[in-house]
Formats: structure tokens, sequence, C-alpha cells
């Protein structure tokens, strides 16, 4: 298992809903790895680095983002679009700064921070050929 423990309970469920863009709020790291990957699939899918203002604007990695953050962040996007965060963000369903998903104000999906289920959450979007960047990069 590595380093890091289980954080998202049991089975994943994604919510797709047939026409709906994808956004994958993350930190400010993982955007940059990210980006590369998803900005040349076809798709309405979007890759949106979300600052953590609290701690202070200087921390980039998605596992210290807080329930306030990820809120200012969602609060200024549309609604009718899948909104996907990496369960590295929360522990016990909370977030740091004690803020649960059902106080953020959009619906979000929590994926596991692994490439295989950040796949198969992206796969209604898009058909993800085999020999694609984010197919080949989330496969191995």
């Amino acid at each position: 298992m590595g380093y890091r423990g289980a954080r998202a309970p049991g089975t994943v469920a994604f919510l797709p809903r047939r026409g709906a863009g994808i956004t994958v709020l993350t930190g400010e790291y993982g955007a940059r790895v990210l980006r590369p990957l998803i900005s040349p699939l076809p798709g309405d899918i979007e890759v949106l680095a979300v600052r953590n203002e609290f701690f202070g604007g200087n921390i980039g990695v998605a596992g210290l983002l807080t329930g306030a953050d990820l809120g200012r962040a969602l609060a200024g996007l549309p609604e009718g679009r899948r909104y996907l965060i990496p369960d590295s963000c929360l522990s016990g369903g909370r977030f740091l700064d004690g803020t649960a998903l059902a106080e953020l104000p959009r619906s979000v999906e929590v994926v596991p921070a692994d490439g295989a289920t950040l796949r198969l959450a992206l796969a209604p979007a898009l058909a993800l050929a085999p020999g694609t960047a984010l197919a080949l990069a989330l496969t191995k």
C-alpha cells in the first residue's frame, strides 16, 4: 500500500451526466502534472489549481487544501458540471479546517488519488483510446 493510508471509503461512485463538462480541482502542484496530460484530450475537461489561502498561499499540495479554499473556488464556478477533488484533502470526510463535503457550495465527487480511478472518472466525458497520453500515463 505504500506510505499513505486509505482515504476514500469502499467503492467509488461517480455521477456522470451526459454532456456535463468536468473540472478537476487540485492543488497547484497537482495541476502542473495533470494539465499537460488532460489539456490535449477532446471533451470539456479542465484542471483548476486551487490556491491554498488557508495556509498563507505558499502550499501547493492537494492534501492540504481546506474546505474554505475549495468552497471559494467552487462558488465562482457554474452549476451543471462535474467537480472532482482528490481524496487526499479529506480525513474522515472532513477537510483540515473541519468543513464537511456537504458544506461546499457545489456537489463534488471524491476521487482516490491514483491514476486508474481518475481515468474511470473521466471516461464518461471522452473515449480514452489506449494510445492517448492520459491513458498511457494513468495505466502505468
